[in-house]
This record gives structure tokens, C-alpha cells and sequence, in this order.
């Protein structure tokens, strides 16, 4: 990786970047988030499906959908020896200090613009109240670390899916990429599986005049923000905190302070970017009386109750938006909104306080968070559950937010629709040199 790389003071790092051979079936190789579809395990298997026996990064991850199903060891060897396997078989071509611009064009025909990077993990830290330049923007669950630690610890390459936030209002850091590439800066071209829409990516050298725009442009950023905070985690919090997890263990054992361990692949994007919509992540509670979730909250909110029929509050939440302040319930019976009193908290942290504090309290509740309205309404009525559903996030203020209070709850908000989110394509080597 780069000594002299002017992405440093922000965190950031050019790296070494691993990519698909020409002679590689990019549409094959490229799959979607392994936290995707879930509840969903049919997903999982249309993608093995059209993958076959091409190589995949379906091949270097544990979709999330899998977890829970018994011993993840022999998974996790597999994985280990798949990216081994690539190596050794010359899947991947290596370009030296290098960025990624990506654009993707998303399943409705919008454009996202994105920087595929490195993550210096001596820059980051998913404590929700840590000052550090790059922070998770949603509190982790340890419980979920050691997983993902394992799952990276060994491995020969690593694929992102995180997505790490810039709040750049003048739009001016990635969106000024563009003009200046080099005339053969395109690295790859695919259509994406399972209605991903089509990815293109193009080289950024560490030296070259993007890269010193970018640099510049950062500068300019973080100078203007009143915190001086411009980065935090969008998608794939707990991955990320995974990687800081090794890092800090094998820093711990004497590693040295270049070990490919110690940084991250990520893809950076602007929070203003159009193509990077902000919905609300529901919730779907099943408990031995349904109708008693609904009471919980009213009982525990300070705000006012309005009751409607069941059915008119399902059109309703069809047409219109929920504001900052409202959380709709909806049960087999019973539905209503609850208007809170105080703008002073998040209804996403005034929901999850109430309900992490009733399972405290020994209430036997069991909670899904479900991507989607129309989505949590279906199940909740199929599984004769409470939805529960909060008003979309206003991206504007994340950072703010975080700046002041520290991360938000965990599945405080998702970024696009399910098919929009982030598909492994790039890789990075772990091994070292």
C-alpha cells in the first residue's frame, strides 16, 4: 500500500486493489450483501443457481440467511480455502494503489456514484460515543462480532459490502471524479443478477489528477463541517467493527503496523447522493398477546394515541409518509398512530428503548426488523404479529445526530431497496507481502 498517500489524513488509504480477471463472468461473480433476503433462504438459492460452477464471491461469504443453522465451521474453512483458491488460480489481476469511481445504475434507472477505498482501522471506532474520524453511525451488538471476526481472520482476500457515508453537501468530492479520468480508466462493465441493475467501475491512481481532487476536495469538506466529522458507516456496521476486531487482536500478538489487516475495503458515497434513498427500518413483534404490544407503547410514549380502523390505516400509510414524530401500530384487531410530544429523541430510539427494556424485564417479545411498509404489514398479518412502522429518516441530519448524540440505534434506517444495496465485486489481499 501507498506510504506517501494523500488519502491519509482523512483515514482513507489507496490499496491494492484485486480484480476479476477479463476472462472472469462478472455478472456471476458479482452477488449482493450477505446480510440481504435474510428471512429469504430461496434468494440464496436462485443465486447458487445461476453462479453454477463459475467463480463467485458467493464462494468467499456466509450469507447471513444461513446463520444459526447449525456448526458455521465448515463454512468458514470453505471460505478460507476459496479465496485461497482464487489466488492460487489467477482469477484476480493486481492494480497497485489504486481506487475504484463506481457507478451503478440501480434497478430504477438512477445513478449512484461511489469511491472504493481502504479503511484504516486505527481511524475508526464503532464505540457510540467515539470521536474518531471515521464512526458507526448505528450502535453494534458485540454478539454479532465474533462471527464475522472469524469468518475474516485468515483469509486471503477480502470483498467489501460496507458502505461508508461522506457528508458532502456541495457535492463536490466524488461527483468531481468523473472529468477527470483517464481516457482508459474503465476496469469493468456488468449487468448485475437478481434485478441488481449494472455496475460500472473505473481506475483511480494514487497519482493522477482525481486522486489529487480528491484529496483537495476532502480538505475543503472537512474544513467546512462544523465538527469536522465526515464519515461514518452507512451499510455493513458490523462488518466493519468485525475487521476492527482482528486488527486490534492481531496488533495485540505484535503484528506490524503494516499489516494488510489493518485496513478495510469499503465503498464511500455521499449521503446527498440521489441514488442513496433513506427508508425506515420496521419492526415485526410477536408476542403471547399480540394486542399488548400496542399498550406497551402507549403506555411508554409520551405523546398521543389516535386509533383507526385497521384497514384505513393500511391505506393510509399507502399514500401518505409518517412524520418525524409518529409511529404507526398495527395489530390483527387493533391500529393506531402515536404522536410523540418531544422532538428531543428519534422515534427509532424511543422504540427501541421501550421494547429492549421491556425484554430486560422478562416480556416475551420477538422482534424482526423488516426492510419495506407493505412488507411488515404482509407478515404481521400472516404471522398474527404487531407491525410496528417509523417514519422514513431525513438524511440531512445523521450526522448531525451522531455528532451530538452519538450512533443511533441499531437498524435505525437502510439505505435503498433491498436489490439496490451493495454487490461484492472488488477484493483486496490480506496476506502479506
Amino acid at each position: 500500500m501507498n506510504t506517501h498517500d494523500p488519502l491519509e489524513p482523512f483515514g482513507l488509504r489507496f490499496p491494492d486493489l484485486l480484480i476479476p480477471g477479463k476472462e472472469i463472468d462478472l455478472h456471476r461473480w458479482s452477488v449482493i450483501a450477505c446480510d440481504q433476503h435474510t428471512s429469504n433462504p430461496a434468494f440464496w438459492e436462485q443465486t447458487r443457481s445461476i453462479v453454477g460452477e463459475s467463480p463467485s464471491t458467493l464462494d468467499l461469504i456466509l450469507p447471513e440467511v444461513y446463520i444459526g443453522a447449525g456448526d458455521p465451521g465448515p463454512a468458514i474453512a470453505a471460505i478460507q480455502k476459496n479465496a485461497q483458491r482464487f489466488r492460487d488460480t489467477g482469477v484476480f489481476r493486481t492494480l497497485p494503489n489504486t481506487a475504484v469511481y463506481v457507478k451503478r445504475t440501480l434497478s430504477n434507472g438512477t445513478t449512484r456514484k461511489g469511491l472504493v477505498v481502504a479503511v484504516d482501522l486505527e481511524a475508526y471506532d464503532f464505540d457510540p460515543e467515539a470521536k474518531a474520524a471515521i464512526r458507526a453511525s448505528e450502535q453494534t451488538i458485540p454478539e454479532r462480532l465474533p462471527l464475522r471476526a472469524r469468518i475474516r481472520d485468515g483469509a486471503a482476500v477480502e470483498s467489501p459490502h460496507v458502505i461508508v457515508l461522506l457528508d458532502d453537501a456541495s457535492e463536490s468530492v466524488i461527483e468531481g471524479i468523473e472529468a477527470l479520468l483517464a481516457d482508459d480508466a474503465l476496469l469493468y462493465e456488468t449487468p448485475l443478477m437478481q434485478d441488481g441493475g449494472s455496475i460500472r467501475g473505473y481506475a483511480v491512481p494514487a497519482e493522477s489528477p482525481a486522486a489529487d481532487h480528491i484529496a483537495r476536495s476532502l480538505e475543503a469538506v472537512k474544513k467546512a463541517s462544523p465538527s469536522g466529522f465526515i464519515f461514518a458507516t452507512g451499510d455493513g456496521n458490523h462488518s466493519l467493527a468485525g475487521a476492527k476486531t482482528v486488527w486490534e487482536q492481531r496488533k495485540g500478538a505484535g503484528a506490524a503496523m503494516d499489516d494488510p489487516y489493518r485496513f478495510c475495503l469499503v465503498e464511500v458515497i455521499n449521503v446527498y447522493d440521489a441514488g442513496l434513498p433513506f427508508f425506515a427500518i420496521h419492526r415485526l413483534v410477536n408476542a403471547p398477546a399480540v394486542e399488548d404490544v400496542l399498550h406497551l407503547l402507549i403506555r411508554n410514549i409520551d405523546g398521543r394515541f389516535q386509533g383507526f380502523p385497521r384497514d384505513s390505516l393500511v391505506n393510509l400509510l399507502a399514500t401518505e409518509s409518517l412524520a418525524a414524530n409518529e409511529i404507526a401500530v398495527v395489530t390483527p384487531t387493533q391500529a393506531g398512530v402515536i404522536r410523540m410530544s418531544s422532538a428531543a429523541e428519534l422515534a427509532v430510539s424511543t422504540l427501541e428503548r421501550i421494547l429492549s427494556d421491556a425484554q430486560k424485564d422478562g416480556q416475551s417479545l420477538q422482534i424482526d426488523y423488516i426492510h419495506g411498509a407493505d412488507e411488515t404489514l404482509r407478515l404481521a398479518e400472516t404471522a398474527s404479529a404487531c407491525a410496528v412502522l417509523l417514519p422514513n429518516p431525513d438524511r440531512g441530519a445523521l450526522f448531525p445526530t451522531v455528532a451530538s448524540r452519538g450512533a443511533l440505534p441499531r437498524k435505525a434506517f437502510s439505505l435503498g431497496e433491498a436489490q439496490d444495496k451493495r454487490y461484492y465485486l472488488e477484493c483486496r489481499s490480506l496476506l502479506p507481502e
